[in-house]
C-alpha cells in the first residue's frame, strides 16, 4: 500500500522523499510516517547490499578467470 501511494518519480528516486512527502504517503497508504520511513530505510539497506554483491561477483569472476589461465 505504501508503494502504491508514491508517485512514479518517488518510486524511481526515493531520495526526493522528504518529510512532507512521507506524511502524504503515510496518509494515502493508511500507515504511519514511521512505517514509511522504515520501508525507505530497508530499501536503502537492500540497495547497498545488492551493490556490494554485484561488485563482489565481478571480483570473483576475475579470480576464477585467473585460476583457469584466462585474463
Amino acid at each position: 500500500a505504501i508503494l502504491s501511494s508514491m508517485t512514479r518519480k518517488e518510486r524511481a528516486n526515493y531520495l526526493i522523499i522528504g518529510p512532507s512527502r512521507r506524511s502524504r504517503i503515510a496518509r494515502g497508504s493508511g500507515t504511519s510516517v514511521a512505517e514509511v520511513a522504515r520501508l525507505l530505510k530497508k530499501f536503502e539497506k537492500t540497495r547497498t547490499m545488492m551493490k556490494k554483491m554485484a561488485r563482489g561477483r565481478g571480483r570473483e569472476a576475475q579470480a576464477w578467470a585467473k585460476m583457469s589461465g584466462g585474463r
